[in-house]
């Protein structure tokens, strides 16, 4: 069908234009296309010649069509380019093989109209495509230039782990094919992308490779675009100044506007001068900046440049504020969102944006910022509470604006990036739910910054199982071939990366057609939807359980609780006052196996009781006992069990006497775990053991202790040598309960689980199906590991949690074998008389603590490591009951019966027939 409209479409062309005497030449035709107007008049002129004499006229139709959209690109026709450019696709696609290198040609151009344009998602797809043809034909250039303008696609849409794949694979082939501009280019564009992620430092270093290669390529006279030249000093720039050096950072902005005046580039002149005015607000410089920035603002409308007005815009609304004008500022920050959105005109203040506007932003990541913005601009400037409640609103469409560019990113890295960023804005948020007094809102703001890719992740679990089995297998074997790629070019293979992208690309691709031959797998899969306050009411309080939700934000830490009866507790405390604390409580913590000192410890245990949780615990009934915690930051590695009501150290003071905590990643996240029904009664337990030290790790003699504790029916046991990561991959998927009974490591980049054979990687957990109900990793610091903001700790448990269990028993360090076998002994004779998984944990603590003699007994070391994370529940498990050996000693019974019978029948037999003794003697 597309073919039929790309005919028609150039038959219409036909019909414009004159005869010429015969089929043009190739050469002719790509000669004309780098000849301007007259040049595309010409190819114009040419297709009724091409319709009438050429042989293989739809050959040179596509021809025609291809170069005639580069001539328009030329000429700054973006719209003719891309028309054109499609014509030819369409001819080309029904002609020529799927790897043909000019139907590579065709797709590169079309994907590189369609990014200038700002469609940087259509633009993807045809990059995508031609960065395929051209390795097919291993044609260098092409493949270098596709990855170059796919790395600036995913910069756009914010997705930076991608583009910073591609411009290293781009860093590895251009010097070997003697393309030092474009390995330049490429230090240049990585620099740009660790300035947007923070990483000053680091971009400088990226950023000075690439002056060097311009340089050297200047000396040698050698051809290159001279004004990347002056964008490394814009980005040095840009560096210093996020460096604080804000007198480098003016030297190298001005030197670089040098450069772009001088070339006569106002683009890149006018937002040069954004960023100079930006510095010069900071510096108190205000009539400067102004002057700057009005510059700016000039040449954007002047040559219709949105973004550049927009950035302008906003920097004028900072000026504004920071000179005290309130209503300047809102009216300045409008004006950018307005030139971000194109809307017709400004909209005014009695009007709110709907979600549906923000979808064609021109640049997101910019639309965010200057609603972050306008929305602290009304809180600064609010007079009224109408006014506090118009900045809730627009931090409200800002939540909205995120979930969106999350749907853009497939990148793990990218996603977790943007849940760090977009922390101080539901800092904000919360800060003025808690100005507001509006509990309910802060909720929904707690909730939306935390956890929410692990809340995606069991949708994405959810929704799999509505699928054919054979296509949920296959999305998962390609989650599971992009996970073990990545981890192999984290390591170190930067020959992987090539892999990974290709496996991610196949993972996107079969994801998008599930979605359109599935729907509603969409609209389920990417909910943006969280817990609200009267779920959380009916989920938590009927079972008379409190709620309470940490948020430890740069200045402030926030706690929110739902208790029994309805009431909401709501407090704000300076970091300042508690941040102290919380690194003396985890010091202490590390102590305990060395220098234990019972009365520092019991000061720092009771003064972070009375910030965290005093107030909360005084205030439930006697007969409330759970509480549920959502801990944010370091909170996290604090186990509540162990800290004190009473400042003495006494077993009685110690939370875990009176209180059952039960922990969460969020709300909505055990809201989802608990809709699970687990559909096997399995359990599978895993014990390498390591004897003799195998793979350098030490032996694990409690392994032997606790398999007799975990003699437990239908039980499948992985020991010694068949605990390898193959054997655990098979077992996994349909267990019911599993006991992971060795060594883990959490420190580094990536925490791992170790197996007989080799380890296995967070990572590769993310890729696995462990529909478990019940997970005991009885290994050191299996909930400990990198704190991300927004996400959490990235620990072991987190990624059993992503692969679907519904609940963890973990670690926070390295535990005591000696109290860690009694424990989980304890742990599992609780289970075994039905009591829940986390009362069974609870209560086996308690009874560690009841027969503790000692202060040093006493030291929450030994006991108070193992935490609870998710629903809870009993689980159905049961002793063997060995009934092989009771129904043979039943049968038995009468075997002996007959056999002591016939003895006796025969005994009577014999002494008939035998002959007296005398007669034997003679």
């Amino acid at each position: 069908m597309r073919t039929q409209i790309a005919w028609l479409c150039v038959a219409a062309v036909l019909l414009q234009l004159p005869l010429s005497a015969q089929c043009p030449e190739l050469t002719e035709i790509k000669a004309l296309s780098q000849q301007g107007p007259q040049g595309i008049e010409r190819i114009r002129a040419l297709f009724p010649s091409i319709a009438r004499h050429c042989d293989c006229e739809q050959e040179v139709q596509a021809y025609a069509c291809h170069y005639l959209g580069a001539a328009y690109y030329s000429v700054e026709s973006l719209d003719s380019a891309i028309y054109y450019s499609l014509l030819a696709l369409d001819l080309r696609e029904s002609e020529l093989p799927p790897d043909d290198l000019e139907l590579g040609k065709t797709h590169f151009n079309l994907g590189k109209y369609l990014f200038e344009e700002g469609a940087f998602h259509p633009a993807l797809d045809h990059l995508l495509a031609a960065e395929k043809i051209f390795e097919v034909q291993q044609m260098s250039l092409g493949l270098i230039l596709s990855r170059k303008y796919l790395s600036q696609a995913y910069d756009k849409i914010g997705d930076y782990a991608k583009s910073v794949d591609y411009l290293a694979l781009n860093v590895e082939l251009a010097p070997q094919e003697g393309l030092w501009d474009e390995l330049a280019d490429s230090h240049l564009n990585w620099g740009k992308i660790d300035l947007d992620l923070h990483r000053y430092r680091e971009g400088l270093e990226q950023l000075q490779q690439a002056l060097d290669l311009y340089l050297e390529m200047e000396e040698l006279e050698m051809s290159f675009n001279r004004t990347n030249l002056a964008s490394c000093y814009v980005n040095f720039a840009v560096a210093y100044d996020g460096l604080g050096n804000f007198a480098e950072a003016l030297t190298n902005y001005r030197l670089a506007l040098r450069q772009y005046d001088s070339a006569g580039e106002k683009e890149a002149a006018a937002k040069c001068k954004v960023n100079i005015g930006y510095t010069l607000i900071r510096l108190g410089r205000f009539a400067e900046a102004r002057e700057q920035l009005q510059s700016a603002l000039e040449t954007g409308q002047e040559l219709q440049l949105g973004e550049i007005a927009g950035m302008a815009f906003d920097n004028l609304g900072d000026l504004a504020l920071a000179e005290g004008h309130c209503q300047e500022a809102i009216a300045q920050y409008r004006a950018a969102i307005d030139r971000m959105l194109r809307l017709s005109s400004d909209w005014s203040g009695d009007d709110l944006l709907q979600p549906d506007q923000l979808i064609g932003a021109l640049n997101k990541k910019h639309l965010l910022t200057y609603l972050f913005d306008l929305a602290q601009a009304w809180e600064t400037c609010a007079d009224r509470p109408a006014e506090l409640d118009r900045a809730l609103q627009i931090y409200l469409l800002a939540d909205q604006l995120v979930d969106q560019m999350r749907q853009e990113h497939s990148a793990q890295g990218s996603k977790l990036f943007w849940r760090e960023a977009t922390r101080p804005l539901y800092e904000a948020a919360l800060g003025l739910c808690y100005r507001l007094g509006d509990e309910e809102r802060a909720f929904y703001f707690l909730e939306k910054s935390r956890a929410v890719l692990l809340l995606d992740a069991l949708a994405a679990n959810a929704t799999r199982q509505l699928l054919p089995d054979h296509l949920a297998r296959r999305e998962l074997q390609l989650e599971k071939r992009v996970q073990e790629y990545r981890l192999k070019a984290d390591q170190g293979g930067s020959f992987w990366l090539d892999s990974v992208l290709w496996a991610q690309a196949q993972l996107e691709e079969f994801e998008r057609t599930l979605e359109t031959e599935y729907p509603q797998l969409l609209k389920a899969r990417y909910d943006p939807r969280v817990l609200s306050l009267d779920e959380a009411r009916s989920l938590f309080l009927k079972k008379g359980t409190a709620l309470v939700e940490y948020m430890l934000g740069d200045s402030d830490l926030y706690i929110w609780a739902l208790l029994p009866g309805e009431e909401i507790v709501f407090r704000r405390i300076p970091v300042g006052q508690i941040q102290g604390l919380l690194t003396a409580y985890q010091h202490s913590i590390r102590e305990l196996t060395t220098c234990f000192d019972p009365e520092d410890y019991s000061s720092t245990a009771y003064q972070l009781y009375r910030y965290l949780l005093a107030d909360i615990s005084e205030a439930l009934p006697a007969k409330v006992k759970r509480v549920i915690v959502v801990p944010d930051g370091e909170i996290a590695l604090i186990p509540f069990d162990a800290l004190l009501d009473q400042p003495r150290y006494e077993a009685e003071n110690f939370l875990v006497r009176n209180h059952l905590f039960q922990y969460s990643y969020s709300a909505s996240v055990m809201a989802r775990q608990q809709d699970r029904r687990p559909s096997s009664r399995k359990v599978l337990t895993v014990a390498p053991v390591f004897a003799g030290g195998s793979r350098g790790l030490a032996p694990l003699g409690l392994s032997d202790a606790l398999l007799s504790e975990l003699d437990l029916s239908g039980m499948q046991t992985l020991y010694g040598r068949a605990a390898t990561t193959g054997a655990f991959h098979e077992a996994v998927a349909d267990s019911y309960i599993l006991n992971l009974i060795t060594h883990a490591e959490a420190g580094g980049a990536c925490p791992r689980i170790e197996f007989i054979d080799t380890a296995l990687y967070l990572p590769e957990l993310y890729a696995m199906q462990i529909p478990a109900d019940l997970v005991l990793l009885g290994a050191c610091e299996t909930s400990v590991g990198e704190v991300r903001t927004g996400e959490g700790i990235m620990s072991l448990s987190r990624g059993f949690t992503y692969a679907g269990a519904s609940s963890l028993i973990s670690s926070l360090w390295k535990v005591n074998e000696g109290s860690t076998g009694e424990i989980i002994g304890n742990l599992y004779r609780n289970l075994l008389e039905r009591q829940t998984k986390a009362e069974a944990l609870w209560n086996a603590k308690r009874q560690y603590l009841a027969e503790a003699g000692t202060d040093l007994q006493l030291s929450p070391y030994y006991w108070a490591a193992f935490v609870y994370f998710g629903a809870d529940g009993p689980v159905d498990i049961h002793r063997p009951h060995h009934w092989a050996v009771w129904l043979w000693g039943i049968g038995a019974i009468p075997v002996l019966f007959g056999f002591f019978w016939l003895l006796r029948q025969k005994r009577r037999s014999w002494q008939s027939v035998a002959p007296s003794p005398q007669a034997v003697s003679a």
